[in-house]
Order: C-alpha cells, then sequence, then structure tokens
C-alpha cells in the first residue's frame, strides 16, 4: 500500500490565496448608461402617450353618460333646453380629467368635455365633444376616428 506523503509548504499556508478580481471599467459603465438613456428615450413618450389616452377613456364615458342624461330628459320635457336637463349634467368627468359643458337648445345639444391638469397634454384630441344625433368631434390635431 503506498501513501502519498503531504505537502507542507509555510509559505503558502501563511499567505493567503489572492484571488483575481475584475470590476467594471469607465468604458462599460458608460456604454450601460447610454443604453438605458436610448431605451428610456423610447419608453418614456410611449408611456406618457399611454396615459393620455387611458385619461381620453374617463372623458369619453363622461360624454356618453351626459347624453344618456339628456336623452332621459328630453323624454320627460320633450325639450333639451329644460334646466333640469342642463342640471343633471355634472361639471366635471369621474375622474376629474376633464370638465364638461353643455350648450343646447329646444331640439339639439352639444355636450364638450375640456380636458384640465396633465390631460392637457393632449394635444392630438384636445376637447371632445358629443351632439344629440351621436356626431363625435375633436378640437385637437388628429383625427375623430383615432380619439373616439
Amino acid at each position: 500500500m503506498f501513501i502519498q506523503p503531504t505537502q507542507h509548504n509555510f509559505y503558502s499556508q501563511t499567505r493567503p490565496h489572492f484571488v483575481s478580481m475584475r470590476g467594471f471599467t469607465l468604458v462599460e459603465l458608460i456604454i450601460t448608461v447610454a443604453i438605458i438613456a436610448i431605451l428610456a428615450s423610447i419608453a418614456l413618450p410611449a408611456y406618457q402617450g399611454s396615459v393620455l389616452k387611458a385619461g381620453r377613456s374617463d372623458g369619453k364615458t363622461s360624454l356618453l353618460s351626459a347624453a344618456q342624461s339628456m336623452e332621459r330628459c328630453f323624454t320627460t320635457t320633450n325639450a333639451y333646453d329644460d334646466p333640469l336637463c342642463a342640471a343633471a349634467i355634472p361639471g366635471t368627468s369621474g375622474e376629474g380629467k376633464y370638465t364638461l359643458a353643455v350648450a343646447s337648445t329646444p331640439i339639439s345639444f352639444t355636450i364638450t368635455a375640456t380636458p384640465t391638469g396633465n390631460q392637457t397634454g393632449d394635444t392630438k384630441c384636445g376637447s371632445l365633444t358629443l351632439d344629440q344625433a351621436g356626431r363625435q368631434g375633436i378640437s385637437g390635431t388628429g383625427t375623430v376616428a383615432t380619439c373616439w
């Protein structure tokens, strides 16, 4: 039976072995920061556009609800310009992103939702309108089809 002798090296036991550590270089850090900046410059406008689009649904929902209230009022009073009709319309949308205003005559009405607060940044659609015939409108630079 053969037994290997153990090697005792005094120098290797008293001095610890240093593991080679490698950190990030300045170039690697600059490249990483540049990539993050590029991604953020793409993602931030897309996110803001999504927030405005989601806020727009608040205005549309409020306009449709207000139009239903005007139609219910017309069936009882036979006129859209009855003071009870305008009183049934709230001054702001459900989430407060739009203010609502009604312009009415005995046979027609137009309800306008004007953006407030952060929603004023929605220049694509601007104010949303709805009339008694269900015609939808906008005051912004976009199209009715994309805003409604």
